[in-house]
């Protein structure tokens, strides 16, 4: 698996029923693969079953047949799909949600130490901080992706970089570290953190807060926004309404 994009990622697909189960000798459930079962990231899986799914210490290629399978990627540059739970471990991991399944209440992605790329699509439900959705990028560079609906990004420690759907997020969050959050268009919140940090709103009414050390704010200058940083652009307000 190519090591050069230093990416980990989240992607909601619909996933065919695979491959006979197994057990692990801790006895969570994996499988190997099957034919028919779906790619990942393009790539044939290597683990493929529900329940609760461990990887190897190598580089995997995880795929959940139903998105209430918990999936702990351990060790190794892996690639997981299908599962609204995920702790992706240390490497360069990418995790991916594409579509929104029925009766989805929460997502919990943690990506985990390494270079991460995170990218899900979310649904018009995730309005507030107080929802049963996160995905946390952990330590590391992290990109970290939003589509269609709202979004509750946290980047955690390193350069990340956070992209907000059209949809309007409730948080985009840099963590630590010299981050560069992109609302998109629609009504956005978002907070640099540590680090010299850029925000930059879009289209849309946007609430925008650097954090600490020297940060840009861009508002965008279409509606109302709010910012409050060092290096304020396009803003109408310099302290939240």
């Amino acid at each position: 698996m190519p090591r050069a994009l230093s990416t980990a990622s989240v992607i909601v697909a619909l996933l065919a029923a695979g491959g006979p189960l197994a057990a692990t000798p801790d006895g969570h459930a994996s499988a190997v693969r099957q034919e028919g079962t779906a790619r990942c990231f393009g790539q044939e899986p290597t683990i493929v079953g529900d329940g609760e799914l461990e990887g190897t210490p190598g580089d995997d290629v995880i795929v959940a047949t139903t998105v209430r399978t918990i999936v702990r990627a351990g060790a190794g540059d892996d690639l997981v799909c299908g599962s609204r739970r995920v702790d992706a471990g240390t490497g360069h991991d990418k995790i991916g949600y594409d579509e929104p399944l029925p009766g989805m209440t929460y997502i919990f992605i943690r990506g985990g130490a390494g270079d991460d790329l995170i990218r899900f699509r979310g649904t018009q439900h995730m309005d507030t901080w107080g929802t049963r959705w996160g995905v946390f990028g952990g330590p590391g560079a992290d990109l970290m992706k939003g589509q269609d609906g709202s979004h509750i990004f946290d980047g955690g420690d390193g350069a990340d970089v956070l992209i907000g759907g059209p949809g309007g997020d409730a948080g985009l969050a840099g963590g630590g570290g010299k981050d560069k959050v992109f609302g998109g268009p629609g009504q956005d919140t978002a907070h640099g953190g540590a680090g010299r940090d850029v925000l930059l709103g879009g289209a849309g009414h946007d609430d925008l807060a650097g954090g600490h050390d020297r940060d840009v704010a861009d508002g965008g200058g279409d509606e109302f926004d709010v910012c409050v940083a060092e290096v304020e652009r396009d803003c109408d307000a310099d302290d939240w309404v």
